[in-house]
């Protein structure tokens, strides 16, 4: 009798122990989830992401411009668009790691305004992941083309650009004193 109620005992310790064992392993090895944009939950952070690369994120785009575009959806009084900005956010562990921001400019021209990653959250892939989501969602859209700026000094993200198959079409006019270079997605030559 001793020896069942040890065997029973056992096997519910090691049943528990390898519970907890998947659940580490899971928890540990989780993907990183996307989220719409929910201001009670995400809006302090993603202003801080802002503000942390606001250099690199937008030259033209100031603190009260950006709450205003979340509020309004609108990207901005001089922006050509057709539809609603699209604002997601990357979650992993509880923690909001970056954002990205895009639109469809005409019903075959998707931009990817804003993408921004918090620094502490860099080098793990969560700028690759959120682009691969935009991509995906601005072709569900009806996107031929997508368009993004980026700044001529940020090696880092115009090689993930390019690694995503985007292609330098243009610099700013010459009248213009930023860096940036305008790169284009072609959906129709990656099918």
């Amino acid at each position: 009798m001793e020896n069942k109620e040890n065997s029973m005992m056992y096997t519910k310790l090691f049943f528990i122990y390898f519970v907890s064992i998947i659940y580490i392993f899971f928890s540990v090895h989780a993907k990183p989830h996307i989220y719409s944009f929910n201001s009670l939950r995400d809006q302090k952070q993603v202003l801080y992401i802002f503000n942390e690369n606001r250099k690199t994120v937008s030259d033209d785009n100031n603190d009260n411009d950006f709450k205003e575009m979340i509020k309004t959806r609108i990207p901005g009084e001089n922006v050509e668009h057709i539809a609603p900005i699209t604002l997601k956010v990357i979650r992993d562990n509880g923690i909001t790691a970056g954002f990205i921001v895009y639109y469809m400019q005409s019903a075959e021209k998707g931009i990817i305004w804003i993408i921004a990653v918090d620094a502490t959250q860099r080098r793990k892939g969560y700028g690759n992941f959120l682009m691969h989501y935009a991509m995906k969602d601005l072709c569900s859209m009806g996107a031929q083309n997508i368009g993004l700026w980026v700044s001529f000094s940020n090696d880092s993200a115009k090689k993930m650009y390019e690694s995503l198959g985007f292609i330098e079409k243009a610099n700013n006019d010459d009248n213009d004193t930023s860096d940036d270079i305008y790169l284009e997605y072609d959906v129709s030559k990656k099918a």
